[in-house]
């Protein structure tokens, strides 16, 4: 078989089965998350970065008006939904570190996840500026690429053939990562919502995977031209309601008032 040339349906197939097992035991699937996945695919990302920043051209001069370019920057960041994951993997982590301290108290489990969360806050802003520099410098080079492109297209540019492994890595992980955890809390939480015994999560598991091999199938333009217009209406609300949970920890009714108020807001703003 020719990897370089496998087709949609054998990749997702075979990385939906990967994410399946991965899940089955949830202490594995962390260990595997935080002691293999994320240490590769940061060391990979910084690589990358590295090279870009050592390489990089000089600054081209940007035409736009700097607010319509942090605007579309704005906007188009939502695409990367990682608030979203944000609200699934910190469900994920809070569990596990109650599990392991044995903690009753919220002030216990919130002390013991303070300083992780500082810290994968510090390495998220610090890619993200990374990208933002190799962005920013390799402008002419990524002006007319489709999005999901232009990371392997510098890349491509600073290592030549070898970027083809470096970059499979840095998206096999980065979605496996993902795709992990999200598929974990989506069977964990049909589990709670039909109020199924512990032991029906592993046909909630197999559901979940297979909604996410037939979602895949549409491909990354097809996936992002269905998110697109959802994440516009939801994203300023979702946006809201984690200011407000970081404000008010307590008025509930305040914070769900807020959130339908701007989901109305957006709704109105974009469809009517």
């Amino acid at each position: 078989m020719n990897f370089y040339n496998v087709s949609l349906e054998i990749f997702s197939f075979f990385f939906s089965i990967t994410c399946f097992f991965i899940c089955i035991k949830e202490n594995f699937m962390i260990t595997v998350l935080g002691k293999w996945m994320t240490p590769l695919l940061l060391a990979c990302l910084a690589l990358l970065i590295w090279l870009g920043i050592t390489h990089a051209p000089q600054l081209a001069e940007n035409p736009l008006p700097a607010i319509y370019t942090f605007k579309n920057g704005f906007l188009v960041g939502y695409s990367t939904m990682d608030l979203f994951a944000a609200f699934f993997f910190s469900a994920l982590i809070f569990n596990q570190i109650q599990a392991k301290l044995k903690a009753t108290n919220d002030k216990d489990v919130l002390k013991a996840a303070l300083k992780p969360s500082l810290i994968g806050t510090c390495l998220l802003g610090i890619i993200y500026l990374g990208f933002v520099f190799l962005g920013a410098h390799y402008q002419p080079l990524i002006a007319n690429v489709p999005p999901e492109l232009m990371l392997p297209t510098i890349a491509s540019h600073l290592m030549g053939r070898n970027a083809v492994f470096l970059i499979g890595i840095i998206v096999i992980f980065s979605c496996l990562t993902t795709a992990v955890a999200l598929n974990n809390i989506y069977a964990q939480y049909l589990c709670s919502l039909f109020n199924l015994k512990k032991n029906k999560f592993l046909s909630m598991l197999c559901l979940t995977t297979s909604l996410s091999f037939t979602v895949s199938l549409m491909d990354f333009r097809g996936i992002s031209a269905f998110l697109t217009p959802v994440l516009e209406l939801s994203y300023p609300s979702i946006i809201s309601l984690t200011l407000m949970s970081i404000c008010f920890k307590s008025n509930k009714k305040l914070k769900m008032i807020v959130f339908y108020i701007i989901l109305a807001f957006m709704t109105f703003y974009i469809y009517l």
